[in-house]
């Protein structure tokens, strides 16, 4: 952005810079951008731009193309990270009353696109809450691509706007309400913070073997951001993660058909893994 009498102007992006940065993004992270997508890209990356000395796109592709540190730093600034506790509730529900009480054995859960961390922890607050689970122990392992998100995870700092849907018994046990500078905050205490490891892993390339295999899995509205091809290759990496008769977890505007026969549906959105 170029300053001009205290107002900032975003770098313009070409429609051929936009297939470069594009096609570098999908090399990398497997992001499949539609062409709409041209003013986000323009948005979130024109400051950077500016930051590092590039008066364009294509001299910022040029400088991210030889250096692997700039690379993880777009993908940063440019993956979406809508996230909240809790979200899509009736996951959690299924989760809590058909999967938790067939657990004989430690129980090992997957958030495959933690960001923040929302999720991790909300699945970790039901676990903690379980008398079945408590009987076993359980450990949770949230993942992401991007490094910034999962630094938020670890510290378990959040504004107090994210606990409307964290339910009453769960944000008293299991959160502790912020004071002095972290007024309007509220953090996850550490006894689930002892429980949850965060790390990172690009879901399109072969999985990390410290990630074992796992009971359950959440990849939810995750998929909706790749083509076909990538789908498939996601899900195919993931299942050998997946204990036989485990559970995998996917958004509700997401489906597998056309990407994966390996696991049966059990209900819409979610699949087991029979063999």
């Amino acid at each position: 952005m170029h300053a001009n009498n205290g107002i900032f102007y975003k770098i313009p992006l070409k429609d051929i810079e936009f297939e470069k940065i594009k096609s570098l993004i999908y090399d990398k992270s497997g992001i499949f951008l539609k062409a709409e997508k041209k003013t986000l890209i323009e948005n979130r990356l024109s400051k950077h731009i500016k930051t590092i000395g590039c008066k364009t796109f294509n001299e910022y592709h040029n400088y991210i193309s030889s250096n692997i540190d700039e690379i993880q730093i777009m993908i940063d600034l440019i993956t979406t990270n809508e996230t909240y506790f809790f979200r899509e509730i009736e996951h959690f529900k299924f989760f809590e009353k058909e999967i938790i009480p067939k657990q004989k054995s430690h129980l090992r859960v997957w958030s495959a696109a933690s960001s923040i961390g929302a999720e991790a922890y909300s699945l970790a607050m039901i676990l903690e809450s379980s008398n079945e689970i408590k009987k076993y122990g359980y450990s949770v392992v949230g993942t992401d691509i991007n490094t910034e998100v999962l630094k938020r995870a670890e510290n378990g700092l959040y504004p107090m706007k994210f606990s409307e849907k964290i339910p009453r018994q769960y944000l008293r046990e299991y959160c502790l309400e912020g004071f002095g500078k972290y007024e309007g905050s509220f953090m996850i205490n550490d006894t689930l913070k002892s429980k949850t490891q965060f790390r990172q892993v690009n879901l399109i390339e072969p999985i990390p073997s410290f990630i074992e295999p796992f009971d359950i899995v959440f990849l939810r509205n995750v998929l909706i951001y790749f083509d076909m091809p990538m789908k498939q290759k996601i899900i195919k990496n993931i299942i050998p993660k997946i204990k036989k008769g485990g559970y995998l977890f996917i958004g509700h505007s997401e489906s597998l058909n056309n990407i994966s026969n390996a696991l049966k549906q059990v209900r819409p959105t979610v699949y087991i893994k029979e063999f």
